[in-house]
């Protein structure tokens, strides 16, 4: 009998532990621990909801100023992750997805770090 009770108080404790580490977080959640986990900091995600009259969730975003060469300038540059209505992450990667208020479109690198969306900026000739 008491190896019963040992072993539900074992299950319980791997329960709560894995509650704790964000087993049940949201996709907003989700989206600003890959983004810390890439390199950013400060991340504070938001919702991009869209539509007419009754608005739903399409994806998450994140705002970020880059400097791309040293200077006082930043880019406002924002990555987003697909989400379905539920608040749910769709597909394994987020994108640029507009660069000081413009759409930016088929860049490429699927969940680019930090490092990686300066590069990109460079590339494209924005002087942040």
């Amino acid at each position: 009998m008491t190896t019963g009770i040992g072993s539900r108080l074992a299950v319980v404790a791997c329960v709560a532990a894995l509650a704790i580490a964000g087993c049940g977080k949201s996709g907003a959640g989700k989206y600003g621990d890959e983004l810390e986990n890439a390199g950013f900091q400060n991340v504070s995600v938001t919702r991009d909801e869209e539509g007419s009259g009754k608005k739903k969730l399409v994806a998450y975003d994140f705002d970020v100023a880059v400097d791309t060469d040293g200077d006082d300038g930043t880019c406002a540059v924002e990555l987003e992750h697909p989400a379905n209505s539920k608040g749910r992450l769709t597909g394994d990667d987020w994108h640029i997805d507009e660069v000081n208020g413009e759409d930016v479109n088929g860049w490429g690198a699927d969940s680019p770090d930090a490092a990686k969306v300066k590069q990109l900026l460079q590339e494209h000739g924005y002087d942040c």
